[in-house]
Formats: C-alpha cells, structure tokens, sequence
C-alpha cells in the first residue's frame, strides 16, 4: 500500500512537472531558490529539467580571472524529459556567483543574469579567508563618458558589505549603487571619474580584505566602416599572389586595431601589412594589405576585416573565388533586359552593362554607323571594371539605329546590341530643283525627309499661269511619284514627275503621327538659256553663212529693255543695224527676245557680242535697294571659218567589190552601211537606191544624222546600188556599195541532202558492225561461259550432285549466295601481291565490309581478263567451296565476292590479309634470330630458354593487331533462307604503315620460283621492328593450329592436295591460316596441265600414292603435313636436301624417311614417321594429330587457340540450325579407301577400250603390289607411273614416265555443261526404270556426274608397231632431258624443246620442279 502511494506520488509530481515545462520556455532548477549560501568545503548540486536538451552556465576559472573548483555534468532521459546534475563536491570561494540551465539553442550575452530565457541561481560560498570572488589583479576597466561600468567587487557572502573608495581615499558610497550578486555600479561618467578604486572588508581582529581596480573613461567615438577594395579581386586566378586591401579613414587619437578572418587552414602563405596616409585635419588613412602567397583552390571564400577600437568594431566582407588561368571568358550582363529604347528628340539615354572577364577585356562603344564613340558634350562613357555606361544627351532623329558594344581580349570578342528609336516629326528638304525648265519639259524632283515613325510623302504643284501673280492659280496633285527608305532606316526619299507647261511652285508634304512638314520651291519656265542668255548657232559659223544671235530675258525677272554691244581689241561699241546686220525685238510666253541677224558673215564679224537686260523693279528691291537699275548680261564669242567641200571620215562602203547575199542564210540579218562625213559647213547626208532617195521605214533605219543605214532585212529585189551623198553650199561627195542578194535555197539544199544521206549511211553502216561485232561477242561469250561452267553460276545444279563425288569434282554444280557479294565500288584495289600466268592476288581495301570498321585490309584473288573461261570456272568453284566451307581459326577465310561482271570473265575473290606472309618465306628470314627451347642434355623441351629474351621484345607492336575471333552479324543467312536472322564474319584489321616491294612478275618465294596459277600465299608485308623472336614453342603451335585446320577441312570433306609451308600464313597473334586449299584438282587434272604441260608438281610433299597413281586424298593431305612438320623444325630447309626429285620416289618406295631436324624433339619426329607411313591407312588422322601436338604445348596455350576458335565454330552452328543446307556433306569424303576402291570412278583412273560396262575398275587378283604394301587402283601395272631412270644412267634423252593421267579427256576436268547434265540425268533415270528387271541396278546410274561407257585401258597393251614407231621418231627429235630439277620440289612436264623453250618463263631454273612433256608422258602410258 505504502509503494502505491510513493509510485502515485511520483506519477503526479511527473505530470506537474510537465504542466510547467509546456507552461514555461524554461527549464526547471532545482533548488528553486533565487539564492543559497553554502560554507567552502561543502558540495554543490543543481539538477534542471526540460522537455529539450539543456545546457548550464556557472563561473568557470578557466574563461573568467577567478579560482573554482573541479565541476561535473550528468545528463539523463526519462519520459521525454531531459534531466542535468551539475555538481561540484568540493566547493571554494571561487565558486561564487550565477548558476543557471537554459535551452541549448539559447544564447547567452554579457548581461546573461538579465535573460528572461535562463532560469538563474546564485549561490554564495563563504570563505574565512577570502572575502572577495575575484583577485586582487589591478584588473583595467574601460567605460565610455556618458555611460555607467560595474566595479566588479563581489562578496563571498551576502553579509559582507565592501567599502568603495578612490586614489584620494573618497568613500563613493552615494555615487555608486551596490549589489552583492554584481558588485558596484556607477553611472553618468565623465572623464573626471578615471580613477584608481579600491573595494575593501574589515573585520575585526583581521587585517582589510581588499580588491584595486583601475578606471578609463573615454569619449565615444564611432568607428567608420572599412572598404575591401575589390578592383584587383576580380579575378584571382591559381598560382599567383593574391593581395587584399581593407582601407578606413580614422581619428588620430582613435587607439584601433585590424583583425582578418581568412578561409585558409594554414596561415603560412598568408602575412598583413599597414600603411597610413595623413588626410587633411587630423585624420589618417589607414590600409591594412592581406597578402596569400602562391594562391591555391583552398584559398577561395569568404574574407573579412574587422576593425575594433575600446568600444567599437565595424566589419566588412569579401568573397572571393579562385579562377582556372586555362579558362578565358568574357561575360556581358545589360541593365536592362529589353536593350530597346524609344525616345523622343531632345530627351537623353543611358544604358549600363556589367562586365567581366578573364583576361580583362578591353571595352568600345560604336554607333551605329561603326564609327567608334569617344567622350563628348553628346557622348559620355564612364567605364570601371566591373561595368560600363553609355550616355546620349540632346537625342535627335539621326541618333536612331544599333550601337554596340564590343568587349575583347587576345582569346575572344563579345559584342552586346542596343537599339535606339527616336521619335520625332518629319523634316523635309527638296533637292535636284533647277532654276529654270524648258516648256514641256518632264521634270523629275526629289524631296528627303527625316522621320520616325515612317511619313507618308505627298507632292502638290500650284499652277501660276500669270506668275507671280497668283491670279487664275490651280494646284494640282502629283501621282507619279516612288517612295523609298534611304540612308538609314529614318531616312526616306520620294520621287516625282511632271511636265512643266507654266510656272508655279512645287510643294513636298511629310506627315506621321506626330506633324506634318512641308517645304515648297518656285518652278519657272523659260525657253532661253535659263533666266537670261544667248542662244547662239548649233553649227560652227562659215564665211558666206546667215547667222542669228537670240537674246533670251526671262518675263519673270527682266524687262524687254535688252540691247547689244561688240567686243573688239578689248573696246566695247553699241551694235549698228545695217543691211547686213539687223537687230529684231519680240516676245514669248516666257521670255523677252533680241535677234541679231548677221547675213552673209565676213571674217571682220569674228567678235564677242554682248546682251545686256535689265531687271525688273521686284527684282531690283530684292536685290539691292541703293541701286534701283540693276541690269544682267550675257557674252557670246563669234568665230569665222573658211568654207570645206564635204570629205568622208569613215565608211564601210566600198566601191569596188560587190556585197553578195544569200536571201536564205543572211536575208534576216542586219546590214550596216556607214557613211560619216565632215566639211564646212557640215554637210547634209543623203542616202539613195539606185539613185532614188530611201526614206525611213521599217526597213531602213538610220543613226548618226543619217551618217549610219541599218537595212534590217532584205528580199530579192533588195539588190541595187547603194550610194550615200554629202552635200555642203561647196559641192557634193558620194561613195556606194553594190549589193546582190541570192536565193541559194535549192543549190545548198542538194548538197547537204547528198550529206546527210552519206553521213546516215555510214553511222548505219558502222551500227550494223558494232552490232554484230557485240553480238558475236556475247554468243562467243556465253559460249565460253557455257564451257566454262558459268551459265548457272549464281542457282547452281543442286539435282545433278553425285553423292558418291567428291567436293573438288563438282563444286560448280553448288550454289552462290548472294549474301557474300560486296560492292566493287567499295573496294579500292592497291598494290599486287602476288601473280600466275592467268590470275592476280591484290591487296585492297574494303569500305564497309565489317561493321566494326569503316575500312578492312583485305586480299583480293582475281583472274585476268584476257584469261580462259576455264581459269574463271576454277576461282568460280574456289569461292563456292569457300562459301559452303564455314569459319575456322585456322583457315583463311571468305570475306566477300564481286561476281555482277562475271559474264565480262571479272570475278572478284575477297580473303583475309595476313600481313607477315607465307611461313616458308617468314622462318627462313628470321632463322637466325631462332631460339632453340631443346634442352641439349636432356633433349627435352625447355618453355624457360631464352624466356628472359622473349620477355624484353614485342610479339608484333599493338598497334598492328588483327582480332580474327571479332564476329558481328550482318548479312542474311542465306537468300534464299527465310529467316530474319543475320550472321557475318569479319575480321578487324589494323593499319599497315610499313610495306615492302614485291616483284610485279608474281608472288615471289625465297628461292626466286614463281609459284602456278594464282596463289594467296604471298610474302610477309612489314618489317622486322619489334618482332618477337621465333622459338620452339612457336614452331610447335604453327604446327598444332595447321592439325586444327587441316582437321577442320577433312571434316568439312575438302582436299587440300599442296599442303606446304608455302601455303600456310601468319598473321596476328602467332595466328597461322591455311591458304589454296581446293585448288589441287584444278592444277593437277586441268587440260592446260596436261596438254601444255607447263604445270608444276609439288613432287617432295606428294605421297607415294600421289605421284604413283595420282590420287590426292586426305590421307595425302597428312602425308604432305609431315613435310610441312619437317620445313618448320628445319625453319624452311628444302626437302630431301641434297636429294634429286628423279630419285626421290625410288628412294620412297624403299623406305627411305628424312632425319631427325635439328629443333625437333623426338615426339614430333615420331608424329612426322607416323604421316609418312607407306600404307595410307595407317598414318593418324588429323584429329589424332592435333590431339599429339597439343598434349606437346602448354595447357594455357592450347585453351587459348582453342578458345579463339569457339566463335568461329558457334557461327557455323548458328548457320546450319538456322535450316540452310550443308551441301559439303552430302558428297563423299576424299578419302583413300573410298578414291582407290575398285568401284569409284575418280579423275586419274585409267580406262580400257573393248571392257563393256565399266564404270568400276576391276579389282584383278594378278594384280601385284610393291613391297610398301600400297594398293594401286590400276590392275594391270606392274609399275609406277613415276618410273624414273636408273642413277646410273647417262643418257640424256632418258625420259621420266609422266605422272600424269594417259592423254585422254578427262571426263571430270571438262566445263560441265548443265542442259546437257540434266537431259542426260532424265535420260538414265527412264532407262534405269526400263532396265530394273534385266540388270541390277548401277548405284552411279543415278546421277548426273557419274561416267558412264568407260572402257579400262591396259596400258601395258601397247601396239608394238605403233611403240616402234613413236621410238623411231623420237629419236630423230631433239627432246628435252628427261627430268628438270627445280628448287622447290615441283616436277613439270614439258613439252618438246621447242615448245619448253615457249612454255617455260624466263629464268626459270628451279632444280626441283620435274617437267614431262605430254608426248613423253604418252609413251611412258
């Protein structure tokens, strides 16, 4: 019961606690007493409570010149309340005075114990010893006159009552008021009162306590405000030094001090300096310079400079930012948002505009006619730094346009528009007015007017037909006038015309909607020489001439008082009538006339004659009003000549030739007849026809006073005499032209009948030729094309493919797809690589052909146009095989085909380029840098020889490197395909900037040997910088991605047939590709071959089988690459060195192998025995050989060529999952067992006449085989189709039996012609439906490839006559040796001397190659 009323007690005194905080901003104190007295030694605790948290004040030694003792603060929270303990155990007299608690947010001033926001609390500590708080420091107060200062005595106690006092001992109780809590305060202060006062206790029996403190009272004085000068702040740009000057003008006797306050964290860059200057009076001029050495980011912000006195601080700020030097700029900020101003005449503008800019710009104001605009009474310009103001005073009309303002540095130019429209009413001036117009005379005037906005111009003239008497006046309104803007855009000008019959005035009226203007001229018409003149003769005057002098006085200014005198010897007389000389007066409209007639003129009349008139009395007052008889004159001299006869100056007439004109050709034409004539006086021109006179009609014309005749057209009855006279009182002068016009119509008109039908005939003429020339053309052409193979290249013959065929024997029958055509305008073709004697291979670049490059490095395989379609047909089935053949690393791979001009024998393969070349070439060039990783004591393989070497060098620099793995998908999948999905190959290659020369003759190996045919296997194209030296782990992972790609391709079921180091080439990356494949069944079985016998054989890479029986299969293909292991573990070394291509193939069938090559270990000699086996079936497949020479090289190494290989293989998976069909794996697989079996019908087998029905080759039991245990397909022979001659043999005329097949047509070599193909093909299938029951059924029947009646030759079964009679004749020939050697291990079979001396290009002596020639190859058969 008792714990429920304390937990009730609680909860209310809880709720009545919060009551009064919510009631009250302040915290509670406890105690609640406004003061306590504790005795020194006892402990000291003040607990506050607040809805807030709260903060105390209480005397702190450590900020005020007193001694307290140690302090502590707890702080808890309960219920929402925040609840402080502020303790101190131990208390000392020290510890006297305010206690408060207030909110933490609560500032707190000098007078803190006045804050109404502070719950206060005074607590007294009684000391024995110490009576006052503070010590006795002689502590300086400071006070301002007029105001009151607290003497800070306070008492440890609140008995104790100090006595005040001052340096004269005065007791100021009654001066000053006393509280415990603060001490003594005096008011009203005077100068007077600083003083020394004492503050003292007296016990008794105990000496005084006492306090001294020293008083200052000062006059007040206020502190101005200080000015940063901010022309230098600008901008402060990084690294320089920045100075900041805080100026104010200050009393002299004012005791001041500066204080900065900087954004910087460290003050060592940073120093201040003062300056004084005295001013008038006593007054000093104090700068107070900041200096930050070698300015930083850090140093950016806000500056300020205090000044403080005793009773004053004054402040000023500055914020300064930090500029990037590398950043320039100019900034142009107007006033004024709209920069328009419209003002009226006579008003004033101003326009202002903010500048900056890094570098400072330099500053012009122009007007708006670009002159640039300096101070004057009308312009003032004030510019500063931060800005600039323009000032227009007394504004007119001409003010009008666009000023600009232009702002520049060394960087850039900104320019900033003001437009000024003044409005104001029109001014108007009249121009171009004469002072006289002759009657009827169309007068134009012009009146220019100066308005804004735009006048509208009106003209009016006032008709005075009595001028100046306004009497019977009219005013009448002129409309044909023109207005247009002049000048600038406030200038205007209007036009107008009128006749002028009378006199009047002309007025020009601009009105806009402000006023009107008008400015109005007087108009006179005279018909003399303006106001007053003498009209003289127009002619020069003759001796015997009639001449009239006309004095002419305008009515409107003179009277008819007009009289005449003669200059003569510088004497003026009156002129006398006479007979001969008389003086007529009359009147005009206009004017007063005078006539002086002078008849007969004599050379005593020469002589200046002068008019003289007077004015009229209103012209007289308006001109001078002292001399009322003004009178005007005018002067004309006379001058005499002697009379000339008429004389021509120019003509074109001539009067000796006649003036033929065809009617036809020339009748509309212009003929000018010129007939300028002179004399005294001038004479008169006269023109006539036949000696009548020619008028002016639409025929003739005449110019020049008749001097010109332009006869415009002519008929014919135009021809006559055409004469011109000219005619003076003296005589007559006359010249003509004889003129005949022709009608040359018909004449004209036969002969160019006659022409063009000639003309016509012969381009019919020439068309029919060129027509039948094209025609014959394009029938030879599809003929050949039709040879060749070519007419269905794009559809193919799908029908007609023989499974039981292999690639080689039928790839024209595949399909082109058109997603591999590229365009020839994109590929630019640069220099050759390599040549044969019917194709080229260029090195090009592609435009496009990868998405990833705007430019692909390629190489192009082409043949020559002038070549034999045949050679077209064997590219066009390369680039078929390689359509259908899919991607491989290791395979150089189709990029692209240009076939639209192959009808023009233009076919166009694009291949990747690798730019290091054949391998044979780049080990045999670099065989010396070789660095051999077998170690010679263990004859193991070492990966860590010669690593240190390797490590210092670049494989290839990176900025030539070709990603082969770089696949995108861009073209359709097929044409024909039906889906929407795209895939594409294409390799990324990169720049080449070194090249080599190579021979234009053709690709050119090491040992100066052209290679046949065309070849892709050209030389490396860079140089050796940077280039990784070649080692024995290279050579071994050449040799595992050959396996990989020779694997690749007997999958894909294409034969190789020349796999040499050769036709293997390096690119990128120790990447290695395999080149030519495909093209072995062309060159050993083409016609050219055997019939010219000018192809050359691979003899040391061919298999036993191969030069024997002539059958290349896959198993061949592995054979050959134990030779390529061989050439790379020797770095190119010839095969069989030292050894004889005539006594190779004996050596062979003897068992004989190569040796060991020096950089081979022993496992890889043991791979290269195992490729030469005699028997074809036993030598490993390729894929048991990747597999060997991969175990052989590093894990790393071969994940990493097998890894670069998976996007190839995932594209072609993509390919044949996206439904189209895989062509290549529905024929036969060039395999050994399947092309030496007795029932396949391949290209080189031998037939026999008389067998019937024998399409399959007999399988003989008699028939032997050689000791090497190799099957040989043909039954009869007892030997090999090599049989080359004994050793020992010394005859020159030995001949080597021709490995070639016997000279008959080889039914697979020939162009396949497709109509024939198919009728044939439905032809065998209706006689095999006829044959079913008497036959069984020939599995080759069925298609359309497969030979049918072939007979099996014996070629043993020779005719002994026939055998007698070659041998005979050729012994009467002069054959060739029977063998020629070339270098590069090819045999050839040439033909006789003769035709080899033809046949064979110049130079060539390659001891390896073996040439036969077809006849000897014949009677080996």
């Amino acid at each position: 019961m008792l714990l429920h009323h304390v937990r009730y007690r609680v909860l209310v005194l809880v709720v009545f606690t919060l009551c009064q905080v919510s009631e009250s901003s302040k915290p509670i104190i406890s105690p609640s007493e406004e003061e306590i007295v504790l005795n020194e030694g006892e402990s000291l605790e003040i607990t506050c409570t607040g809805s807030t948290p709260l903060k105390f004040i209480y005397p702190d030694g450590l900020k005020e010149a007193i001694n307290t003792s140690t302090s502590k603060i707890s702080e808890d929270k309960e219920n929402g309340l925040y609840k402080y303990i502020f303790e101190r155990p131990k208390t000392i007299f020290g510890d006297t005075g305010w206690y408060g608690c207030a909110d933490d947010n609560v500032e707190i001033g000098s007078n803190f114990f006045n804050n109404s926001e502070v719950n206060w609390l005074y607590v007294y500590v009684k000391s024995s010893t110490n009576l006052f708080v503070e010590a006795d420091t002689f502590a300086h107060l400071n006070a301002v006159a007029g105001g009151s200062t607290v003497i800070p005595c306070r008492p440890t106690s609140p008995n104790l009552v100090p006595i005040l006092s001052n340096n004269n001992e005065d007791e100021l109780e009654k001066k000053a008021s006393f509280d415990p809590r603060i001490g003594f305060t005096i008011g009203n202060l005077t100068v007077k009162d600083s003083d020394w006062y004492k503050c003292s206790i007296e016990k008794e029996d105990e000496e005084p306590n006492e306090v001294n403190y020293v008083l200052s009272v000062h006059l007040k004085q206020t502190l101005p405000e200080p000015k940063i000068h901010d022309d230098s702040l600008r901008h402060v740009t990084r690294g320089q030094d920045l100075y900041v000057n805080c100026t104010v003008e200050v009393d002299s006797s004012v005791r001041y001090v500066f204080n900065w306050s900087t954004p910087q964290q460290s003050n060592s860059r940073v120093s201040t300096q003062q300056f004084r200057k005295q001013l008038e009076g006593n007054y000093l001029l104090v700068t107070s310079q900041l200096t930050v050495f070698n300015v930083t980011d850090e140093d950016a912000g806000e500056y300020e400079c205090a000044i403080r006195s005793i009773h004053d601080i004054k402040k000023t700020t500055k914020n300064i930012t930090i500029h990037d030097p590398q950043i320039k700029y100019i900034n142009l900020t107007s006033q004024h948002i709209d920069r328009y101003y419209q003002g009226e005449k006579g008003g004033k503008v101003q326009w202002v505009v903010y500048v900056d800019g890094y570098p400072r710009p330099h500053l012009q104001w122009f007007k708006p006619n670009g002159q640039e605009i300096t101070e004057s009474p009308k312009y003032s310009v004030n510019t500063s730094i931060t800005a600039t103001i323009l000032k227009i005073n007394n504004l007119e009309i001409t003010d009008t346009g666009d000023y600009m303002l232009e702002a520049k540095n060394d960087y850039m130019i900104q320019k900033l528009n003001f437009t000024l429209d003044i409005i104001a009413k029109p001014v108007s001036i009249l121009t171009e007015i004469n002072s006289y117009y002759a009657p009827n005379e169309t007068a134009e005037f012009r009146c220019e007017v100066l308005s804004h906005p735009e006048p509208n111009i009106t003209w009016s003239f006032l008709r005075c037909p009595t001028y100046p008497s306004l009497k019977d006046s009219t005013i009448v309104q002129l409309t044909d006038v023109m207005q247009s803007v002049y000048g600038s855009r406030y200038g205007f000008e209007s036009r107008a015309k009128m006749p002028i019959e009378v006199s009047g005035k002309i007025t020009c009226k601009a009105c806009n909607a402000l006023d009107c203007d008008a400015v109005t001229e007087n108009i006179f018409v005279s018909d003399g020489v303006g106001a007053f003149g003498i009209i003289g003769p127009k002619e020069k005057v003759t001796k015997g001439d009639n001449v009239e002098l006309i004095c002419a006085a305008s009515v409107y200014n003179y009277t008819n008082e007009l009289t005449w005198t003669k200059l003569e010897n510088e004497t003026e007389t009156p002129v006398i009538e006479t007979e001969r000389l008389q003086i007529m007066r009359y009147e005009t409209p206009f004017t007063y006339r005078s006539t002086l007639k002078i008849h007969y003129v004599q050379e005593s009349d020469a002589a200046s004659y002068i008019c003289t008139g007077k004015y009229t009395n209103e012209m007289n007052y308006n001109y001078d009003l002292l001399e009322p008889d003004l009178s005007d004159y005018a002067t004309y001299k006379l001058s005499v000549h002697d009379p000339v006869m008429p004389f021509f100056t120019k003509t074109n007439m001539n009067e000796t030739t006649v003036k033929n004109i065809d009617v036809v050709a020339e009748g509309h034409k212009t003929v000018i007849l010129q007939c300028f004539a002179d004399g005294m006086p001038k004479p008169i021109i006269a023109w006539y026809k036949d000696n009548v006179v020619l008028m002016e009609n639409d025929q003739y014309l005449f110019k020049f006073n008749y001097q010109e005749l332009d006869i415009k057209y002519f008929k014919e009855h135009d021809s006559g005499k055409y004469s011109c006279r000219a005619i003076n009182r003296l005589g007559i002068n006359e010249t003509h032209q004889q003129i005949i016009v022709k009608n040359g119509k018909w004449q004209k008109l036969d002969v160019i009948l006659a022409a063009s039908i000639a003309i016509l005939c012969i381009i019919l003429v020439i068309l029919a030729i060129f027509f039948t020339i094209k025609v014959r053309r394009e029938k030879k052409m599809r003929k050949e094309l039709m040879e060749a193979g070519l007419m269905h290249f794009e559809e193919g013959a799908l029908e007609c493919l023989n499974p039981d065929l292999t690639v080689d024997d039928q790839a024209e029958l595949l399909p082109y797809d058109k997603k591999w055509e590229f365009p020839r305008e994109r590929l630019k073709l640069g220099k050759q690589l390599g040549s044969g004697a019917f194709g080229v291979v260029m090195k090009a670049e592609a435009q496009g052909i990868c998405e990833s490059e705007t430019v692909t490095t390629v190489a192009v395989k082409m043949v020559r146009r002038t070549t034999d379609p045949t050679y077209v047909r064997a590219l066009a089935s390369e680039l078929k095989i390689m359509v259908h053949l899919g991607k491989h690393l290791n395979v150089v791979n189709l990029l692209g085909a240009c076939t639209k001009n192959i009808s023009k024998r233009e076919l166009l393969v694009i291949v990747e380029y690798c730019r290091f070349g054949n391998l044979h070439n780049y080990l045999l060039r670099h065989r010396n840098n070789f660095i051999n990783q077998i170690d010679p004591n263990t004859e193991k393989l070492d990966l860590t020889i010669g690593m240190d070497i390797l490590t210092r060098t670049a494989s290839v620099s990176s900025n030539n490197r070709i990603k082969y793995a770089a696949l995108s998908f861009s073209r359709s999948l097929s044409a024909n395909s039906g889906t929407d999905t795209v895939v594409h190959y294409c390799p990324g290659t990169g720049s080449d900037s070194q090249e080599i020369n190579f021979s234009p003759d053709g690709c050119v190996l090491s040992n100066n040997s052209s290679q046949p045919e065309w070849r892709t296997n050209y030389p490396g194209d860079y140089k050796d910088q940077n280039l990784k030296p070649i080692c024995t782990q290279d050579l071994l992972s050449y040799a595992f991605q050959v396996a990989r790609g020779m694997e690749y391709l007997s999958q894909r079921r294409v034969l190789h047939g020349d796999l040499a180091a050769r036709n293997i080439l390096l690119c990128e990356n120790n990447i290695v590709k395999i080149c030519d494949f495909g093209l072995a069944k062309t060159m050993y079985k083409d016609d050219n071959y055997k019939k010219k016998g000018d192809g050359p054989l691979p003899i040391k890479w061919m298999a036993i089988e191969s030069i024997r029986d002539r059958i290349f299969s896959t198993q061949s293909d592995i054979w050959s690459f134990g030779i390529v292991l061989w050439e790379f573990f020797t770095l190119s070394e010839t095969p069989y060195p030292g050894m004889e291509a005539e006594k190779l193939y004996q050596k062979l069938i003897e068992g004989y192998r190569m040796e060991q090559p020096e950089y081979a270990i022993c496992e890889i000699y043991e791979i290269m025995s195992q490729c030469w086996k005699a028997k074809p079936t036993l030598r490993p497949s390729f894929t048991d050989l990747a597999e060997s020479i991969g175990n052989l090289l590093e894990e790393s190494v071969r994940s990493h060529y097998i890894s670069l290989n998976t996007p190839y293989m995932d594209l072609n998976t993509m390919i044949l999952e996206s439904g189209k069909s895989d062509y290549l794996t529905m024929m036969s697989a060039p395999d050994h067992g399947a092309l030496s079996s007795p029932g396949h019908n391949y290209a080189n087998s031998p037939f026999s006449e008389g067998v019937p029905d024998s399409t399959y080759l007999s399988m003989s039991p008699g028939c032997q085989t050689n000791e090497s245990g190799i099957f040989s397909p043909r039954p009869h022979e007892n030997h090999s189709c090599f049989e080359f001659p004994s050793p020992a043999s010394d005859s020159e005329d030995a001949i080597e039996l021709s490995p070639m097949l016997k000279h008959e047509e080889d039914p697979y070599l020939k162009p396949i012609n497709v109509q024939e193909r198919r009728a044939e093909f439905a032809r065998q299938r209706q006689a095999m439906k006829n044959q079913m029951a008497e036959r069984p059924i020939d599995r080759d029947s069925g298609y359309c490839n497969a030979p049918r009646n072939l007979h099996l030759i014996d070629l043993n079964d020779v005719d002994e006559n026939d055998a007698t009679e070659r041998a005979d004749a050729d012994s009467r020939k002069d054959y060739a040796p029977s063998i020629i050697s070339t270098q590069d291990n090819y045999v050839n079979m040439p033909k006789q001397k003769s035709d080899l001396r033809l046949g064979v290009p110049d130079g060539f002596s390659n001891p390896s190659y073996v040439m036969m020639s077809t006849r000897e190859m014949d009677q080996r058969a």
